[in-house]
């Protein structure tokens, strides 16, 4: 229960480099190397803060997508683009009363900053 937050942003991360198109392949390569150092991250903060289970969603797949062909490489790209800013706003919040390491989450800032400045210019194609 503890670490329901920290799942889902780790599931989260780990569905957008899935999402990407064969075509993207340096891109995908990049993100999922992201992912690995954003996961390792994660798994070195201690538990998560019942406060943080506020900000979870139901991460349910919505009906259109579990009937959708294909995504289209702009639509994958912003998905992954609005879910990247949402888990970074979060983690920008004042979490000092968690015990969290602050070296730790700036590292992990950092490399969803790093995902979202290369997923920038794709988006605006």
């Amino acid at each position: 229960m503890t670490y329901r937050c920290l799942l889902q942003m780790v599931l989260l991360l780990c569905l957008s480099t899935t999402a990407l198109c064969r075509s993207y392949s340096l891109l995908r390569f990049q993100q999922e190397r992201s992912f690995e150092v954003c996961q390792n991250l994660l798994w070195q903060l201690p538990s998560t803060p019942q406060h943080c289970l506020e900000f979870r969603m139901d991460f349910q797949m919505p009906e259109e997508m579990k009937q959708a062909q294909q995504f289209r490489k702009e639509d994958a790209v912003l998905v992954m683009y609005e879910m990247l800013q949402h888990i970074f706003n979060i983690l920008t919040r004042d979490f000092s009363s968690t015990g969290w390491s602050d070296t730790i989450i700036e590292h992990l800032l950092e490399e969803l900053y790093g995902q979202m400045n290369r997923l920038e210019p794709i988006q605006k194609e």
